[in-house]
């Protein structure tokens, strides 16, 4: 698994750049299932948070499998 870490500030990167470069990252590791945290999480993967969504198909268009 490789982390992409981000600047934190919104202003830093323009929005629409970072999320298709998000979509692009996600597709291209062809995953079957899709995992999205809140975002608590310790070192990006330890004792996450309360919420997760897992989701198939598109980064862009996914169908929800559980919340």
């Amino acid at each position: 698994m490789r982390l992409h870490r981000y600047p934190k500030n919104g202003k830093d990167t323009d929005y629409e750049v970072l999320k298709n470069e998000t979509w692009r990252c996600i597709e291209s590791h062809k995953p079957v299932l899709t995992l999205y945290t809140d975002g608590s999480a310790s070192d990006g993967t330890f004792n996450g948070g309360a919420a997760v969504v897992i989701t198939s198909e598109l980064a862009d268009s996914p169908t929800i499998v559980d919340v």
